[in-house]
């Protein structure tokens, strides 16, 4: 068999510096329920040494959340602490019924009145909002968007470099498998050839201890 180069194994060892064949899976073929449990247990073990990545937006443009809001990013933080979020109070968004308003009931009016207020100011403040939207929104969100792109980018290019070498490590590996398999299939072929040589060794003398037993057995009757 010969040597695997170098150079195929440098992802592999790259991967880990340890790794060792104690399984063939390429060549092995199935495997049972229990060899499979072990084989996940073993595969939990090593994504536990993996590093782990908490922040994974930490290849896009870090002034991308300049376009949240306080409440915003409060809400964002809550959910990294996987606390619960406060249900929103829509009360303020809706407009009582006039056809059921008690008009006789100040508290009731002063109430209507505040509601009315929110939604003059809401509907103020937004068209404000759009209006600078409008005149300058075009020029920021297309640098945005760009940087957001050119990162998106990015990130694709380190994934499809990732598969690629993930790929190659799988051919490495069913490569030299495929290579190993070979082998431990002739030393097994070549281990039943030499046993059937040593078990028909071991017929042959038990024969000639047989046959010479029977010898000296007639050699002593006759003397008789």
């Amino acid at each position: 068999m010969s040597e695997t180069p170098v150079h195929q194994q440098r992802l592999v060892e790259k991967l880990d510096k340890e790794y060792l064949f104690n399984s063939l899976p390429y060549f092995d073929g199935n495997i049972t329920k229990e060899q499979k449990a072990e084989a996940n247990k073993l595969i939990e073990d090593e994504c536990k040494r993996f590093p782990k990545v908490k922040n994974y937006l930490a290849d896009f443009p870090a002034e991308s959340d300049r376009w949240l809001t306080p409440a915003m990013k409060k809400m964002l933080t809550m959910v990294e602490k996987n606390q619960p979020l406060d249900a929103i109070d829509e009360a303020r968004y809706s407009v009582p019924d006039l056809d059921t308003l008690d008009k006789k009931d100040p508290q009731e009016l002063a109430n209507f009145m505040e509601i009315f207020q929110a939604q003059l100011m809401y509907a103020e403040h937004r068209h404000l909002q759009l209006t600078l939207l409008q005149k300058h929104g075009p020029g920021s969100f297309r640098q945005e968007s760009t940087a957001l792109k050119a990162a998106a980018d990015g990130i694709s290019r380190k994934a499809t470099e990732l598969k690629k070498e993930t790929f190659e490590i799988h051919r490495e590996r069913k490569q030299q498998q495929a290579a190993y398999g070979k082998t431990i299939q002739q030393l097994e072929d070549e281990w039943k050839s030499e046993g059937e040589k040593v078990n028909a060794l071991r017929d042959a003398i038990e024969h000639a201890k047989n046959q010479m037993e029977k010898n000296l057995k007639d050699i002593e009757n006759i003397e008789n």
